[in-house]
């Protein structure tokens, strides 16, 4: 499912739950809203946690010693941080069929 998919499926579950004050419309907003609090909140080095369905958190990986594949001149990779997200018990549990 890609990010349009996506809100429409969340328009549709928004209006058949007929929230007060709220316009199905804004549906993308507040998907963008949500990715970007994600993203900052990674950019200051802090971890997002969802009890239950998940943490996303910035892992380190160290530097290492790598070789250019035009070349094949040796070269020294620095360390960087990945986003990384990791399931929590009940989406994990509601993927294996576990309820």
């Amino acid at each position: 499912m890609n990010k349009s998919e996506f809100i429409q499926v969340f328009k549709q579950k928004l209006a058949e739950k007929k929230f007060k004050n709220f316009d199905p419309n804004e549906a993308g907003t507040i998907l963008d809203l949500f990715v970007d609090f994600i993203t900052q909140a990674l950019q200051a080095r802090n971890r997002v946690e969802f009890r239950g369905f998940g943490v996303f958190e910035l892992r380190p990986y160290k530097g290492y010693n790598g070789i250019n594949p035009k070349t094949k001149a040796p070269i020294k990779v620095g360390g960087k941080s990945n986003p990384f997200f990791k399931c929590g018990k009940n989406l994990s549990n509601a993927l294996k069929g576990d309820s």
